[in-house]
């Protein structure tokens, strides 16, 4: 990437994402349409606009068979893993990934206290009661969670931990609800400006309680604090490109946060 494409990429975090439920399909974000049957290869899927079954479209561009639900693991998305642009680079050309819109009772998502290498300040779960924060569901398979694992947890100096959160209430846009499911949760908690946590503006919830900021203007408020001489581009630019310089600014940043884990969070990985 050049400067400009980088500082791009940085400030797009969490990433568009559907209006919809979709199931990652090779190189396509397939619109998963309602009711969704028990087995996943009954699903009715619009690809190139028109309805098809997906086992057909799957069996018609060469892709492996669906697994069924009951052989995947619910993993909670709430930041760029929700988005196809971001799963796709994860999970390359071939895998098949069921993504679920849903909605989950008494938690927001804010932003955690570092700095991706790629520039963007990451998101989190923060407990907020009587929010309902719009969410997504990655349904994956064990190779998958595998994969997810090394993205998330297993990379040097990894902010997150991966592990199963109890005692929720996650609402299915495709009916049903789930009381627990995995989530990568960040091991320090939230960033917290002037003490409080600060809300991702660009996703969308109900009866929100926190500031919600989008990712520049949090980045804004972030190297005011750190940096305040440095123009934002150049704050930023400096952040992507110096390993050094970036660890420093999470060391900082770490002085801000939570450092306290989520209610109900088991962890299992990281």
């Amino acid at each position: 990437m050049d400067r400009a494409e980088r500082l791009a990429f940085a400030k797009a975090y969490p990433f568009a994402r559907p209006p919809f439920s979709f199931v990652l399909a090779g190189d396509r974000a397939l619109e998963l349409m309602r009711p969704l049957p028990k087995r996943l290869a009954d699903a009715a899927v619009r690809a190139r606009g028109v309805v098809v079954r997906l086992a057909d479209y799957c069996r018609r561009e060469g892709l492996d068979a669906p697994v069924p639900f009951s052989e995947r693991t619910a993993v909670i998305a709430y930041g760029s893993n929700a988005a196809p642009e971001r799963l796709r680079q994860k999970f390359g050309p071939r895998e098949l990934i069921p993504v679920l819109r849903a909605t989950l009772a008494q938690f927001d998502v804010v932003f955690a206290p570092h700095f991706a290498r790629y520039g963007s300040i990451p998101a989190t779960l923060e407990p907020s009661p009587g929010t309902r924060v719009e969410v997504f569901i990655t349904y994956v398979t064990a190779s998958q969670l595998e994969t997810m694992d090394a993205s998330e947890v297993a990379a040097v100096q990894s902010h997150y931990a991966r592990g199963l959160l109890r005692g929720i209430g996650l609402d299915l846009e495709a009916d049903g609800r789930l009381d627990q499911a995995e989530v990568y949760a960040a091991k320090r908690g939230a960033l917290r400006l002037d003490g409080a946590a600060r809300a991702f503006a660009t996703i969308g919830a109900r009866a929100r309680r926190l500031r919600a900021h989008t990712q520049e203007e949090m980045l804004d408020l972030v190297r005011r604090s750190l940096a305040p001489e440095e123009e934002l581009d150049d704050f930023l630019d400096g952040t992507i490109g110096d390993e050094r310089r970036r660890a420093h600014w999470n060391e900082l940043l770490r002085t801000q946060a939570a450092n306290r884990a989520l209610p109900g969070f088991e962890v299992r990985a990281g």
